[in-house]
């Protein structure tokens, strides 16, 4: 439970994070291609 409630926030935070940097447009350097490799889960602007 502990575990499991550890990786789900843990990802969370990760996907909070990503999400921030789509919305600010920051200029990183390509480390999250997979980001890009799967449509659906954030449309194409």
């Amino acid at each position: 439970m502990d575990r499991r409630l550890s990786r789900l926030s843990l990802l969370a935070a990760m996907g909070a994070l990503s999400f921030i940097l789509m919305l600010f447009e920051v200029p990183l350097p390509p480390f999250p291609p997979f980001l890009r490799s799967t449509p659906g889960i954030f449309p194409p602007s």
